[in-house]
């Protein structure tokens, strides 16, 4: 790669500028990158009307208290990419295609939607607890990759489920609400579960770059009105979507149709972060993309992307990594597709 400093005076940071060499030249393309670290890494592309591509690379410094000043290059050095050799090419190539600024083309309005258990609170543990100990009180049984399989479903139909399972008859309406109150009993008088790591910063960087957040839960409202008390960071969801909020439950596409509905927003500018195949399935089933989350779930990457995970992620890191992309005007699956 071929290292040359680059004049100050032909690097210019104003938005006005960059507007007019548009004007002037129609054919140019500026590929822009927001980063969100400090220092950070930028780089911009130009196009010519042969395709051709120049690039310039620099390190900059971003002063929050003056947002105007978007490029910030002029104490900076500079290096040029003539797209000579095949790292050049793959750097260009691979930036480029992440953003791409068009002036008259604002980018749209975008929401993340959360599952709650396991995905924002580690509360997978308490309900694997829970499960067992109310199905073991009346004669049942069932596995923790069970309750990880079913998570989102709604209660009622699980413990249906496991009881005609276990007994091969259906349990009677009694019995099914003498099931469910022993497991609420039971989880109630667990530990609070702790939010999972790093998701209160992901949360705020992503309502700091003004990105819809929605949460979707099958758990009840009285629980997820008991979980709030947790943390404040539940205040920061836009629009919220309990177990009650929808006569059918994961896997059917009701729950994340509701979300959808109550931001206000299209599908095409919606992500799900899932960590139970059921939510997967109820996302997708919904038009939404969706990345599956494991964290400390026993479930596999082919659990998630079997129901049509996009990807599977095991980490909150790994999630921020193009969670914080999400201001750019780029497509969604464009972006999945890139990083």
């Amino acid at each position: 790669m071929e290292e040359t400093r680059v004049n100050q005076t032909n690097i210019k940071s104003e938005i006005g500028k960059m507007s007019q060499l548009m004007s002037t030249y129609p054919l140019i393309r500026f590929d822009v990158r927001f980063y969100d670290e400090v220092p950070c890494l930028r780089l911009y592309i130009f196009h010519n009307a042969n395709s051709n591509v120049r690039g310039l690379i620099g390190m900059y410094y971003h002063d929050p208290n003056n947002v105007r000043a978007f490029v910030g290059a002029e104490n900076n050095d500079m290096i040029v990419c003539n797209d000579q050799s095949p790292f050049e090419t793959r750097l260009i190539r691979r930036c480029s295609s992440r953003f791409e600024y068009l002036w008259t083309k604002l980018s749209k309005e975008k929401a993340v939607i959360f599952d709650l258990d396991g995905v924002v609170i580690d509360s997978m543990p308490n309900y694997v607890r829970a499960w067992q100990g109310a199905c073991t009180a009346f004669g049942l049984e069932i596995s923790e990759r069970e309750v990880y399989l079913r998570e989102g479903e709604k209660r009622a139909e699980t413990v249906k489920s496991i009881y005609k399972q276990c007994k091969g008859s259906e349990p009677s309406p009694d019995e099914v609400s003498e099931i469910l109150t022993k497991l609420e009993e039971i989880y109630e008088n667990q530990p609070k579960p702790a939010v999972v790591s790093g998701i209160p910063e992901l949360l705020n960087r992503l309502k700091e770059k003004k990105i819809k957040l929605g949460l979707v839960t099958g758990s009840s409202a009285k629980t997820y009105e008991m979980i709030c008390r947790i943390h404040p960071l539940f205040l920061l969801f836009d629009e919220t979507v309990t177990g009650n909020d929808t006569l059918e439950g994961k896997p059917a596409p009701a729950p994340y149709k509701a979300a959808r509905k109550k931001l206000k927003l299209s599908k095409d500018v919606c992500l799900v972060i899932e960590n139970a195949p059921l939510g997967v399935q109820s996302a997708t089933s919904a038009g939404l993309l969706c990345v599956g989350f494991l964290g400390s779930s026993p479930l596999t990457d082919n659990d998630l992307m079997s129901k049509g995970a996009l990807r599977v992620e095991k980490t909150v890191d790994a999630l921020r990594k193009y969670l914080l992309w999400f201001d750019t005007n780029l497509n969604l699956k464009d972006l999945l597709d890139i990083i």
